[in-house]
């Protein structure tokens, strides 16, 4: 997936931009049966998905001053049922051997490569944010797919459904500007979540929940920082025949910030 990015200020504290991506790759699936006698059949099958085309996400932020460094900060994500380009390809043999011999035998629902459509779905992101300059900040997200409406070679699956996520989460930094404590230059970080995704088995949609807590140590004599995280969660549900998975993600980065293409007259 490769996009460029473009955004703009047309009017003081609002800001519109898109992201325009190119989407490609294949996607291949090959399986195999055998049997343990040898007067029996093997049966191979190896089908292909390629997709090529462009799709535009818009988005646009609202940013609301407020006394005493506080802000309120509103925005939006919206991209409209991107379609791409698809060829796929399905092949089944099956051999068959009987007394040492072996016959290979196409079966008929085989098919050579087929161009047709893959329509994704509609995204709708919604965000707030409430935060007080180098102290706090306090987020709420919304998130929606429409899976339910998205089409493959023109059919719908009955193993989608739509998407939809709530995320909050926030920080604090107890004095970012400290010089006697280095912990209270930390940013401490903690969210929530909660999501209906996309999966539908046994006409049952498999939810996600979690928890998550970080930690964000700044560099000392710069702006960079380097986080880490913990996400503790679980997955789908052991009722009407399904599986739970409970999990547990550690995450290690690191923020760069710097300021380039300046030339010091005094170092």
């Amino acid at each position: 997936d490769a996009y460029w990015g473009l955004a703009i200020q047309p009017f003081k504290n609002l800001s519109v931009g898109m992201n325009l991506n190119y989407r490609f790759g294949k996607v291949s699936r090959n399986s195999e049966l055998t049997f343990a006698y040898s007067d029996m059949y093997l049966l191979q099958r190896y089908s292909q998905l390629r997709v090529t085309g462009f799709g535009l996400e818009l988005g646009a932020q609202f940013i609301l001053p407020m006394k005493e460094d506080k802000q309120l900060v509103l925005a939006g994500v919206f991209e409209s049922k991107p379609t791409y380009n698809a060829f796929e390809s399905d092949l089944i043999l099956k051999n068959i051997y009987y007394n040492g011999v072996g016959q290979t035998d196409t079966i008929p629902e085989s098919k050579d490569e087929e161009k047709g459509k893959i329509v994704f779905p509609t995204t709708i992101g919604l965000g707030v944010s409430f935060s007080k300059k180098n102290v706090y900040e306090i987020n709420a997200d919304y998130y929606h797919q429409g899976w339910a409406d998205a089409t493959i070679m023109g059919e719908k699956s009955a193993f989608l459904s739509d998407l939809n996520k709530f995320a909050l989460g926030a920080e604090w930094i107890p004095d970012k500007f400290s010089i006697r404590n280095a912990w209270k230059r930390v940013a401490y970080r903690a969210g929530i979540k909660y999501e209906q995704t996309y999966h539908s088995l046994n006409n049952h949609q498999i939810n996600d929940f979690g928890i998550s807590f970080g930690l964000g140590l700044p560099i000392y004599r710069s702006n960079s920082t380097i986080n880490i995280s913990a996400e503790f969660g679980k997955r789908g549900t052991t009722k009407y025949n399904l599986v739970r998975e409970n999990y547990a993600k550690f995450n290690l980065s690191a923020n760069l910030h710097d300021l380039w293409f300046m030339s010091r007259k005094i170092d």
